[in-house]
């Protein structure tokens, strides 16, 4: 994000990070560029209470909303210690705030990754109508990383097909191709 704002400094960042190891960062970031940060998890939905799901290991730190998701307990190590910690975070109907900051016609960019959570909010963003607002959008897809979550694998490749026809050009990450430990969670279970 730093970098991006730095070389176009003409965009505002509004950035949503629920993870409580870099909110400080986050801020930092934020503030240097005129931007907002908000320490809440995009969601279909304002205000709830949502129990996170966080882990730290080799791959680094992330959180989900799913708990039995490829980031639980141990990450992607085999351990005695439980590594995990849970935490209670707010949410941010992602359609609303694009209509409170934003109009369609605005050069809109955004990056989702949101481990798991980004299928319930991209479905939100299309039925109410701010989809097809983003200029760009990099969706990383966390669709194998769960058993919650599989039953979205066909939505990573079906999403940017659709929303192509309204203009989005949309970028899919898909890291469970080359990540070992969603191989290895899939084929040893």
């Amino acid at each position: 994000i730093a970098d991006f704002c730095a070389r176009h400094s003409e965009f505002e960042p509004h950035i949503f990070e629920p993870q409580p190891r870099f909110r400080a960062t986050l801020s930092a970031i934020a503030a240097k560029h005129n931007g907002v940060f908000h320490p809440k998890a995009v969601w279909k939905e304002a205000g709830k209470k949502l129990t996170f799901h966080a882990h730290r290991d080799e791959g680094g730190v992330g959180s989900s909303l799913y708990d039995k998701h490829a980031y639980g307990k141990c990450g992607s190590q085999v351990c005695e210690e439980d590594q995990s910690e849970t935490y209670e975070v707010e949410t941010e109907d992602i359609v609303a705030y694009l209509r409170r900051v934003a109009k369609p016609q605005d050069v809109i960019i955004l990056r989702m990754d949101i481990e798991g959570a980004e299928y319930e909010v991209a479905r939100r963003m299309i039925t109410g109508g701010v989809a097809c607002w983003i200029d760009f959008w990099e969706f990383e897809g966390h669709s194998m990383y769960s058993p919650a979550t599989a039953k979205y694998r066909p939505v990573d490749g079906v999403l940017p097909w659709l929303l192509r026809a309204c203009g989005v050009d949309m970028m899919v990450q898909d890291w469970y191709t080359e990540d070992v430990k969603v191989f290895d969670a899939w084929n040893h279970s």
